[in-house]
């Protein structure tokens, strides 16, 4: 895969989190920092996200950043996947 600017990885994120925000929320913009639980995000959904995330940017998120930090805003999951794809 080649290598994805900032604002690619960025609107990936967002497509994939639009996903599992809750319906009300659906077709707002969703600001980088907004809570995830604000959106709907709950536990669960968060476990599908991951596998979602994983899946779209064709990577594995190590154990090591599976903390709850990750799921506090969009800007985390983007920083994130950003580390990873370095």
């Amino acid at each position: 895969m080649s290598k994805l600017s900032a604002q690619e990885i960025k609107t990936k994120v967002v497509g994939v989190l639009q996903n599992y925000i809750d319906p009300d929320n659906s077709g707002k913009d969703i600001l980088m920092d907004t809570p995830l639980d604000e959106l709907g995000l709950d536990s669960f959904k968060a476990i599908y996200l991951l596998l979602d995330l994983e899946e779209a940017f064709q990577v594995q998120i190590p154990d090591t950043m599976l903390s709850p930090e990750i799921f506090v805003s969009p800007q985390a999951l983007y920083d994130a996947m950003q580390s990873i794809l370095k």
